[in-house]
């Protein structure tokens, strides 16, 4: 093996070893995650997805990451484990994953559209026939 063909290979996975570290990372995030006992099937506003859900001891809480590539807004309603969670935060480092924070909602959320005044609630229509003005 010529000297000029090693570092031809060496620089398959990327051109500076940062790149390679990051390559390597989101190959073993999307192949190794879904056998992780806390990745979780959720939905965030009615979207399945899967999540790594990190547990925690506090209840009411919860810290989660996306796989590679997806992504979430804060407000957004998540469906996991019987309950609905509120996305209260997202970390700005998104370059492999996105971490966010989750809180159990205890009442329900209502909220209402700019553009159409249509209520919702949990991310569902209401049932309401009720349009406010």
């Amino acid at each position: 093996m010529t000297r000029s063909r090693y570092r031809a290979m060496l620089k398959q996975d990327g051109e500076t070893q940062r790149d390679r570290v990051i390559n390597k990372a989101l190959h073993d995030t999307r192949f190794l995650a879904p056998v992780n006992p806390s990745y979780k099937e959720v939905t965030i506003d009615d979207v399945p997805r899967w999540v790594n859900i990190i547990s925690s001891t506090v209840t009411n809480q919860k810290i989660f990451r996306t796989r590679p590539g997806e992504d979430f807004e804060i407000g957004s309603i998540m469906y996991w484990g019987k309950s609905h969670w509120l996305i209260t935060e997202r970390d700005a480092d998104d370059e492999i994953t996105v971490r966010g924070r989750i809180q159990i909602c205890q009442k329900q959320i209502v909220w209402q559209d700019d553009q159409t005044k249509r209520l919702y609630l949990y991310g569902q229509l209401w049932k309401s026939r009720i349009t406010p003005t």
